[in-house]
């Protein structure tokens, strides 16, 4: 085939950044131009770019070999040389995606649902956005998009992408050109103290196919294209295939989530940042064990059929008190003897009761010692994370606490008696980091595979694992994700001026392959309320969440009453019971009762009807209408009630 195809005339193979031994930092185009010289040999379904630069005393290959829809491009790991400058990131096909102010069509990108970026009214702009980077906002598939209104081109990173970023140019020069482009990171500091340390990057490995819209839009294509590509690998298994062997799943598709927060260290945030026995602040609970039981029959009262109980915060000083250390159980809750009781009686219920527990960071007041267990950087440190109950958090790397705790923990957590789908915070929702340690180094990749392990091993455990975010190195494990995306007042996502739009593009790739809720503020949501509707038009599920709300500042003084209208979603509190028993049931009804067989469907497309009417269209040829107005509406044969939603078919 004829690769020069995809790429327009003139344009550079790569940009190289690179640093010299005088510290100084450069990028480069490499194109003959620029002093490269590239032998190209091979046949017509496979060409070899082998690209040098005797100035700059770099080298490295391109491998490009045909699809029927495409092309693949692979970097050999092995085929980088060096000799007194040094790598530190590569951009491959930096004008692939090029187009210019007022062209047809947008970049599509994974942040959150997904972004939609038109080609007009932009500012001059560069952004760099990572792949599994360091919050919520960042890509959480390596897979992205540009479509002229006719086809789709999708770009799918198969190997390297643990270290890659999308780099965007919005609105660029005279020309106002925009540019889509992937930067693998080679090293990830520039800085003479660290320019000799190895490169962390893998092999690279990139396809690229065109396909056409017919009618459909470029964000369904493009998670089509990513969604075949990695069920044909077997990365993925639909959710009807994992429920038909597995009753742990079978039942979290009939039940909603109802996350009970035990109780923490008060106030917080906490003053005490390396605690000990000696300053350790007390625990202040919301909930005791008992008090749980109560949820639980007001459940059965209301008739509620299914659910799964997740508690968090149950373990020693509660939540986020002393991690790794786990166990006793927090005796300010009732202790390990009432919770044993309050699981037999969930479970003789007919309800599952699983646990909260974290294998991603670590407090100096754990009985549990964990300092050789800890991420390290190139000079030994380790590193922070947030400040939380327990005080100053450290990162731990995933590989030391796999091997030393982890298996330990879930264990200790089975044998109290919880079943269901397990619950493992931050693991998928935070960025990827190097590990420099000597006894356990990793590179990001390393990092993601160990995390996975983890999980896998919670479902091995369980028969069912779910995770705080939706980062899909972990996907082919996951059963549930709490959120995909994040709270926004106006200063997150929505407010970078290259979004035009948010798309279920996430939703559109792993429905029916993953339970999900859309955002930590639909967590609560009621019925007719904004929030609910968007989850429902976005295939999510329904999670409920007491005492959810972590500061003190959030609770009326001495009290478990939150401050009145200071969130969007109110918090379940044991206060109004009967009415929030009520709501649970209401959304079981709607999101199970009535939907819930869609679970098992992909979602094929997903339509803007008008400004108060959206459609989502499933597998099975169902599609569910989605109405924000206050009016009902008459639409292809079905009303939609205000403030409610439809199933056709």
């Amino acid at each position: 085939m004829d690769f020069g195809t995809f790429f327009p005339e003139g344009s550079p193979l790569a940009i190289v950044k690179y640093w010299s031994n005088y510290a100084d930092s450069a990028e480069i185009p490499v194109s003959g131009e620029n002093g490269w010289e590239i032998l190209r040999s091979g046949t017509e379904e496979r060409e070899i770019f082998a690209c040098s630069h005797p100035g700059l005393g770099f080298q490295f290959e391109l491998h490009c070999s045909a699809l029927p829809d495409g092309f693949e491009l692979f970097l050999p790991r092995e085929s980088l040389k060096e000799t007194y400058n040094r790598w530190h990131s590569i951009r491959l096909l930096p004008d692939l995606c090029r187009t210019h102010e007022g062209a047809e069509g947008y970049y599509l990108l994974p942040q959150q649902s997904g972004v939609l970026s038109r080609f007009r009214n932009k500012r001059s702009a560069v952004y760099e956005i990572g792949i599994y980077g360091n919050g919520l906002s960042e890509c959480n598939m390596p897979v992205y998009g540009m479509s002229d209104g006719k086809t789709l081109l999708g770009v799918i990173l198969r190997e390297g992408y643990c270290d890659a970023l999308l780099h965007l140019e919005t609105a660029r020069g005279a020309h106002r050109t925009y540019r889509l482009a992937p930067v693998l990171q080679l090293r990830y500091e520039l800085s003479v103290r660290r320019q000799n340390m190895p490169m962390v990057n893998d092999e690279i490995r990139i396809r690229v196919r065109r396909r056409p819209l017919n009618g459909r839009s470029g964000a369904a294509v493009l998670a089509e294209l990513y969604r075949e590509e990695r069920i044909a690998a077997g990365e993925i298994v639909p959710l009807k295939t994992r429920a038909a062997e597995n009753p742990v799943l079978a039942e979290a598709l009939r039940s909603p989530e109802i996350r009970i927060r035990m109780g923490s260290k008060w106030p917080f945030p906490t003053e005490v940042m390396e605690q000990t026995p000696e300053n350790e602040p007390s625990v202040h609970a919301f909930c005791t064990f008992r008090q749980v039981e109560s949820i639980v029959d007001e459940c059965r009262k209301q008739g509620l059929e299914h659910a799964n109980f997740c508690l968090v915060g149950w373990a020693a000083k509660g939540h986020d008190g002393r991690y790794p250390q786990i166990l006793p159980v927090e005796e300010s809750f009732g202790g390990e003897t009432a919770l044993r009781s309050l699981i037999r009686h969930t479970r003789s219920a007919g309800y599952t009761i699983s646990a909260h527990d974290n294998h991603y960071d670590a407090y100096s007041i754990s009985e549990d010692p964990f300092d050789t267990l800890l991420i390290r950087t190139q000079e030994g440190f380790p590193i922070k994370d947030g400040v939380w109950s327990g005080g100053q958090a450290w990162l731990l790397c995933p590989e030391a606490m796999r091997k030393t705790y982890s298996l330990r923990n879930l264990q200790a957590i089975h044998d109290l008696g919880f079943r269901g789908v397990h619950f493992t915070d931050c693991l998928t929702s935070t960025g990827l980091r190097v590990c420099w340690d000597p006894v356990h180094p990793n590179t990001k990749t390393g990092m993601a595979r160990w995390r996975t392990d983890i999980l896998r091993t919670a479902k091995e455990i369980f028969g069912g694992v779910q995770c705080e975010g939706p980062f899909d190195f972990a996907a082919g494990v996951l059963d549930r994700v709490l959120y995909i995306d994040t709270a926004d007042d106006g200063s997150g996502l929505s407010a970078r001026d290259y979004v035009d739009e948010i798309v279920p593009l996430y939703e559109m790739v792993y429905h029916g392959i993953l339970l999900y809720n859309l955002t930590g503020e639909s967590i609560n949501a009621l019925p007719g309320s904004d929030q609910y509707l968007r989850n429902l038009s976005f295939g999510g599920m329904p999670f409920f969440y007491f005492y959810r709300h972590f500061a003190t500042k959030n609770y009326l003084p001495g009290t478990n009453t939150p401050v009145p209208g200071r969130f969007e979603t109110a918090d379940f509190t044991l206060d109004n019971l009967e009415a929030e028993i009520a709501a649970v049931k209401q959304a079981a009804d709607d999101y199970i009762g009535t939907l819930g067989d869609l679970q098992l469907c992909r979602i094929t497309e997903f339509t803007r009807l008008s400004e108060t009417l959206t459609r989502t269209d499933y597998s099975g040829g169902e599609s569910v209408y989605v109405n924000f107005g206050t009016s009902p509406v008459e639409i292809d044969g079905v009303t939609v009630p205000p403030r409610s939603f439809a199933r056709k078919g």
